[in-house]
């Protein structure tokens, strides 16, 4: 077996403690080298905890450690570009949270970055890496419900803590960049293509314009195919995907966060119905795992930095159409 891929992390964002570090030390081709914060203190105790020989109370510490080969960014959205570029021109390899950036500019600057240096780049949709996912594109491919004609999803949470970095004012915030880029993500990846159009509609908090605490879409691709989506953080938790073919249809009851346990899909064709249970597995470890593969191997990762930039036209189309009520199309 090749040596580990020696990781950094920069930040302590409760997504790295609850789910990307606890997948980080399971890992199999992976190890966690070096934690970087802006608190010296905060550092030494996340690395004490799981294990790091390295603590550095700066993010720039973390890029200038020779040994450090991949990045992990999981800092606010509107932090994604600046470090995610640095730690890129530091030679590192990147895995940079979802949303890829606050916009299609920033996301191009990133992606040119990678390129120059030579360095890997993926955005961290973990649900991507889930065997759900791949079985449902293997039922889609074999043609088990005929032609994907209309996907349905959703992911919404109920958030009233008014500290929250979610609801903060210039930080890329917002239901559709939290959660919405969920279903979004997922309507690229089964059509193949970004959509000719958006039709949105958002509610807006009447103290920061920029923030959607719901959002709705309709997503028009070609050939006469449909996505249509919803998130928000003032409704119950929940989470769902329904696909349509002219021949059946599939049930994914938890394709954003099926986190460590049992989850089904179910494949409904007339009054045949089959469900397909998945034993637990951590989609972050997978997702870990196949990027550092890619290190070690050069193989392309699963989800291209082109794929994350798609993304992130979808929700700018759908923010000036929520704003102008009209249609718009992305511009990737």
């Amino acid at each position: 077996m090749e040596k580990p891929v020696k990781w950094g992390i920069l930040g302590g964002a409760k997504i790295a403690h609850t789910q990307f570090l606890p997948a980080l030390a399971n890992a199999r081709n992976a190890v966690l080298h070096a934690v970087g914060s802006r608190s010296a203190m905060k550092a030494e105790a996340v690395a004490e905890e799981w294990g790091a020989p390295r603590a550095y109370g700066s993010y720039e510490a973390v890029l200038a450690d020779a040994e450090v080969e991949a990045v992990y960014v999981p800092l606010p959205n509107n932090m994604h570009h600046e470090w995610t570029i640095k730690a890129l021109r530091a030679g590192k390899h990147v895995l940079c949270e979802k949303p890829m950036a606050l916009n299609v500019e920033q996301c191009r600057e990133m992606l040119q970055t990678a390129q120059a240096e030579g360095r890997l780049f993926m955005e961290a949709f973990m649900y991507r890496f889930h065997p759900q996912i791949f079985k449902v594109q293997e039922l889609i491919q074999s043609g088990r419900i005929g032609r994907v004609q209309l996907i349905r999803g959703s992911f919404s949470f109920f958030l009233d803590d008014e500290t929250n970095i979610r609801l903060a004012p210039g930080l890329g915030g917002g239901s559709l960049m939290d959660v919405g880029c969920y279903p979004i993500s997922f309507a690229n990846l089964i059509f193949g293509e970004l959509p000719e159009r958006v039709k949105a509609a958002g509610v807006y908090r009447l103290d920061s314009p920029d923030i959607d605490l719901t959002m709705c879409g309709i997503l028009e691709y070609s050939q006469g195919r449909l996505a249509v989506f919803d998130s928000s953080f003032a409704m119950e938790a929940r989470q769902g995907v329904e696909i349509v073919g002219t021949g059946g249809t599939i049930q994914i009851n938890r394709p954003w966060r099926p986190d460590r346990a049992e989850v089904s899909i179910v494949v409904q064709q007339g009054t045949v119905r089959e469900e397909i249970a998945f034993p637990a597995s951590n989609p972050y470890q997978l997702e870990i795992e196949h990027f550092s593969n890619c290190i070690r191997t050069g193989e392309p990762p699963l989800l291209p930095g082109e794929f994350g930039l798609g993304v992130v036209a979808v929700m700018q189309a759908c923010h000036r159409s929520a704003s102008s009520g009209e249609w718009a199309a992305p511009k990737a």
